[in-house]
């Protein structure tokens, strides 16, 4: 990790500070809401993310990255499903039955952008960004294998594969942060938050601030 201290400590803010941040403010909300569950089960995967990309288990990163990916879609879609049903327990219950959860597909996109939750620029840049995450972590595609070669699939640095899990990783907590503005609108306007988005260039979320 010598050839590259700066970006591994740019891609621990990435992947840990937003969420810290935004943290209290979850907290504080009472019932539980879809939203919050959805935050508080992906900080294990944001954790992992991070310690996947030190170790060079690229793989591993980027497969952590779809599942928030996919989750923060599917909360979003489940808090305008289930809107008119009491924030508690009982509505997270009634949303983990829904066909949402069975399997996530791309035309859920097409939903957020539809509930205006999303822009259609960012509905181009998410559904891209998905398509990288399938085949850089799910799929086994040739053309991505071959760059991982003998070293990298043992656990050694790559610079170029680090350095494109670190960008799938701002894609991603940017994409997170923008379903957790619509549920908790007053996290745009906290201070640190609004700079740790516009240093970390988390673009979308930045746009919605103040």
């Amino acid at each position: 990790m010598r050839k590259a201290p700066n970006k591994a400590l740019e891609f621990f803010e990435r992947s840990h500070k937003p969420w810290f941040l935004c943290n209290a403010t979850v907290l504080k909300s009472t019932p539980i809401t879809i939203t919050s569950y959805m935050f508080w089960l992906i900080w294990d995967e944001l954790d992992l993310c991070f310690k996947h990309a030190m170790s060079g288990s690229y793989l591993s990163c980027t497969r952590s990255l779809r599942y928030i990916f996919q989750f923060a879609v599917e909360a979003a879609l489940l808090e305008r499903k289930y809107r008119h049903v009491s924030d508690g327990w009982s509505k997270v219950t009634k949303a983990s039955k829904s066909k949402i959860f069975e399997g996530f597909r791309v035309d859920m996109l097409r939903q957020l952008k539809g509930h205006q939750i999303i822009t259609p620029k960012e509905y181009t840049t998410l559904k891209q960004l998905y398509h990288k995450l399938s085949i850089g972590g799910t799929h086994a595609v040739g053309g991505f294998l071959l760059k991982l070669r003998i070293g990298a699939v043992l656990h050694d640095f790559d610079k170029g594969l680090f350095l494109q899990s670190n960008e799938f990783c701002r894609e991603v907590i940017d994409l997170v942060l923008v379903v957790l503005f619509e549920k908790y609108p007053q996290l745009k306007k906290d201070s640190l938050l609004i700079s740790n988005a516009k240093a970390l260039g988390l673009t979308m979320a930045y746009a919605r601030m103040p």
